[in-house]
């Protein structure tokens, strides 16, 4: 049988090599497919991957992720929650917590707010009559024959150890001709303060979004774990997943200690991990310190290593952005190749 291993530049190669010449005879019937089996896995997952084919994977996750993206923001579930937080006399949560006046938060308080409304002709919301949820009649911008509605049926808000309003429990749902467009569940379990478990279920026809997160207290350093997904109907479109300590300053402010983040959107993977701090840290040196604590890497989904990610600084633009370096050398900034993410690039890194 004739064995082929791979070049000798490689030094698993020659590793395996010495091992066939030394060893292989030596081995069984039984185990030598094993042998080779592993030789092959070994082979796959250390091929060099191409500038140019790599190019073409991060393109094609970026127009993955743009389509996602409008399909989301065409959906009618998602016009219609636009179209209500654009009436300004909507009674919804979100809209009620802030008194540009005063500089005061306040609660939302659903029986307060509970009862059944209607849009009238003028596009203003007017309450009708006392009911158990907070329910909306309202018409689609376009669709003025289409009767739209809106029902809260649960909601509940709680302050925070570090003095935010986060809702803490809601159920709200949208119907449309008959049909349910929009659900959405919420519970959150608070510990000491801090949101000790969340779950948030949104259905968006024909999308679901899911989002789960735990944090483990100890007494010196917590742990955060998040789970977030987007799928349409059965296909998984989007995961992300992050892992990370988490403690308490003295201004009662959340820490960040070491971040495990892994992103997945097909065709590409993303791996991150970073001791940056994100706190007590000097603005003028921040793109070299974090380049320094942290390592982030493209693989496709086979896990084969196809870039390395690091910030890059353009103080003329006062803009960050991130350089991407393939396996022979070559580099791209990523907003010239990602249109998806390049005005999220652009946010200001120096007062």
């Amino acid at each position: 049988m004739k064995i082929t291993v791979m070049n000798s530049k490689n030094s698993m190669a020659l590793r395996l090599n010495g091992f066939l010449k030394n060893y292989y005879c030596r081995l069984t019937v039984k185990t030598k497919p094993l042998l080779l089996i592993l030789i092959f896995l070994t082979a796959g997952c250390n091929k060099p991957f191409p500038a140019e084919k790599a190019r073409k994977y991060i393109k094609a996750a970026d127009h993955e992720i743009i389509r996602v993206g409008q399909r989301i923001e065409d959906s009618d579930a998602f016009r219609a929650i636009t179209q209500l937080y654009n009436i300004k006399t909507a009674p919804l949560p979100g809209k009620l917590l802030y008194i540009p006046e005063s500089n005061t938060y306040i609660m939302f308080e659903m029986n307060k707010h509970s009862g059944y409304y209607i849009q009238n002709t003028n596009g203003e919301i007017e309450f009708q009559r006392q009911s158990d949820s907070l329910i909306i009649d309202f018409k689609p911008d376009g669709k003025p024959q289409t009767k739209t509605r809106f029902i809260l049926s649960k909601y509940e808000e709680s302050v925070t150890a570090t003095g935010d309003i986060m809702p803490i429990k809601a159920e709200a749902l949208i119907y449309s001709k008959g049909k349910t467009i929009f659900d959405l569940n919420l519970n959150t379990s608070i510990k000491y303060g801090f949101p000790e478990n969340i779950s948030l279920e949104i259905f968006a026809f024909p999308f679901s979004i899911d989002f789960k997160s735990n944090i483990k207290f100890r007494k010196h350093v917590s742990h955060l774990n998040s789970n977030a997904s987007i799928k349409e109907g059965e296909k998984q479109l989007l995961c992300a997943n992050i892992f990370t300590r988490v403690g308490l300053s003295e201004y009662n402010t959340l820490i960040f200690g070491k971040k495990k983040i892994k992103l997945s959107v097909y065709p590409l993977k993303l791996n991150m991990v970073s001791d940056y701090p994100f706190i007590n840290m000097p603005v003028e040196t921040f793109t070299y310190d974090f380049n320094q604590m942290s390592k982030m890497r493209i693989t496709d989904y086979k896990g084969n290593s196809m870039a390395h990610l690091s910030l890059k600084d353009h103080p003329e633009r006062d803009y960050l952005n991130i350089n991407v370096q393939y396996n022979d050398g070559s580099t791209d900034e990523l907003e010239d190749i990602m249109l998806s993410i390049k005005y999220l690039l652009k946010f200001k890194i120096r007062h």
